[in-house]
C-alpha cells in the first residue's frame, strides 16, 4: 500500500516487533517437533531398523517427507519473523525522521494538516517568499520519507507473500514426491537468504530515500538462521555478523541543566513544578497536577508518549513508559538538586531501548528536555 501522513503518523512499530518474536517462538517450538520426529521416527526408518509403521519400504520415503515439511515450515515462518522485524525497523525510522520534521516545522511556525500537506497558518503576513520555499522543502523532505515507508511496506508484503506456501505432505510414497519435498525445503531456506537480503536493502532504500538508519536498530537474528544446513543459512550469517547488534541492555543518558540561583529549595521547587505541571512541562496530555500513580497520555511532535508516574519523591519524580511508547519499556527520572555553586539543578535519566541511542531521537528528546529546564529556569527565578 501507499503509506501516507496519517499512517505513518498512527502507527505502533512494535505490534510488527511483537509479531516477529511470536513467529520466531513459533519457529522455535517447530525446530523442537522437527528435531523429536527426526530422533524418533526418520533416523530408524533410514537405518532400516524395525518400526511400528509395519517396515514397509515406502515408509522411509513417507517420513522423510513429512519431517522435511515439518521444518520447510519452521524456515518460512522464522523468515516471516525476520521480515516483521525488518518491517518494525523501517517504520520506526521512518516515524523518527516524521518527527524531526514535524519539529522544524513548529520551529519556522509553519503547520502540518491531517493529509500531510505544509501550509502557513499566518496566510495574511506578507513576506518576501521565504515560507514559500521553506513550505516547499518540508513538503519535499515529507514526500521521501513517506516514499520510503512505502517501499518498506511493499518490499514486506513481498516477502511475507513468499513465506504463505505450504509444504509437501504425504501419506504415500508415490512418484516425485521426495524430490518436490527437497526442493520446498531448498526453497525455504531461501526464503530466508530474502528475509535478510530485504534487511539489507533496507539500508539502501534508506539512503535513496535521505533517511537516517542507524545499523543499531536492525533485528539480530542469528538465532533464527538453520545453523550449517544450506549455503543461504552460511550467507546470512555473515550478514548479520557484519552490523551493530542492538544493545541486550537498557541504553542510559544522563542530562544536569543548571537552573541559576534560587531562593527556593529543591523541596519548594519540586511542589511548584508538581502543582504547575501542565503549565511547564513541555508535552500536550501534561496535567494540571501530577499525582503517583497516574497514567499520563504526553504528546508531542504529532506523536503519542503514554507513561505513569511510578514514583514521587519530595524533590523529583519517576516516569515508567508504557506500550505505544517510543521508549518502552523504559523510565526516565528527575530529580531536583542544589549544586555545589548553590545553584538549582535539574537532573535527568533515562533507561530505555537502543532506540534512545538514535542520534535522531536523542535530537527530538534532548529538544523538550532543554524546554523543561529553561521553563524551570524561569519559574526558579522568581
Amino acid at each position: 500500500m501507499t503509506v501516507t501522513y496519517q499512517t505513518l503518523a498512527g502507527l505502533n512499530p512494535r505490534a510488527f516487533t511483537d509479531a516477529a518474536r511470536e513467529l520466531s517462538r513459533c519457529a522455535a517450538r517447530l525446530g523442537r517437533e522437527y528435531r523429536q520426529y527426526k530422533s524418533h521416527v526418520m533416523a530408524p526408518l533410514q537405518r532400516k531398523d524395525d518400526w511400528r509403521g509395519g517396515g514397509q519400504p515406502s515408509a522411509a520415503v513417507v517420513a522423510t517427507v513429512n519431517g522435511l515439511a515439518i521444518d520447510t515450515l519452521r524456515l518460512r515462518i522464522a523468515a516471516g519473523s525476520i521480515t516483521y522485524t525488518y518491517l518494525a525497523a523501517g517504520m520506526a525510522t521512518a516515524q523518527q525522521e516524521l518527527a524531526v520534521v514535524e519539529h522544524d516545522i513548529e520551529a519556522d511556525e509553519l503547520t502540518i494538516d491531517g493529509d500531510g500537506t505544509v501550509f502557513n497558518p499566518r496566510w495574511w503576513v506578507v513576506d518576501d517568499g521565504t515560507r514559500a520555499q521553506k513550505i516547499t522543502a518540508y513538503q519535499h523532505r515529507l514526500d521521501r520519507i513517506l516514499a520510503f515507508a512505502t517501499n518498506v511496506d511493499l518490499e514486506a508484503a513481498r516477502r511475507l507473500g513468499d513465506c504463505g506456501d505450504l509444504p509437501v505432505t504425504t501419506q504415500v510414497a508415490t512418484a516425485g514426491v521426495l524430490e518436490q519435498a527437497k526442493r520446498d525445503h531448498a526453497d525455504a531456506a531461501g526464503d530466508i537468504q530474502q528475509a535478510v537480503d530485504a534487511v539489507d536493502s533496507l539500508i539502501a532504500t534508506a539512503a535513496r530515500s535521505g533517511v537516517t538508519f542507524e545499523a543499531g536498530d536492525l533485528p539480530d537474528v542469528p538465532s533464527l538462521i538453520p545453523s550449517g544446513a544450506t549455503a543461504a543459512a552460511a550467507s546470512a550469517g555473515v550478514l548479520f555478523g557484519r552490523l551493530a547488534p542492538p544493545p541486550t541492555k537498557g541504553t542510559h543518558y544522563d542530562l544536569d541543566y543548571d537552573l541559576g540561583k534560587s531562593r527556593h529549595g529543591p523541596k519548594e521547587l519540586f511542589t511548584m513544578l508538581r502543582n504547575r505541571f501542565a503549565e511547564l512541562f513541555p508535552f500536550t496530555g501534561a496535567p494540571a497536577k501530577l499525582r503517583e500513580g497516574q497514567r499520563v497520555d504526553l504528546g508531542a511532535y504529532g506523536q503519542r508518549f503514554p507513561v505513569v508516574a511510578s514514583r514521587i519523591t519530595a524533590t523529583g519524580w519517576t516516569f515508567n513508559t508504557l506500550p505505544g511508547h517510543i521508549d518502552y519499556p523504559g523510565k526516565i527520572e528527575f530529580n531536583i538538586v542544589t549544586g555545589p555553586d548553590g545553584h538549582a539543578r535539574l537532573q535527568i535519566r533515562g533507561t530505555c531501548t537502543p532506540l534512545c541511542g538514535n542520534p535522531v531521537y536523542q535530537r527530538i528528546g534532548r529538544t523538550k528536555w532543554d524546554q523543561l529546564s529553561e521553563n524551570m529556569r524561569k519559574a526558579a527565578a522568581n
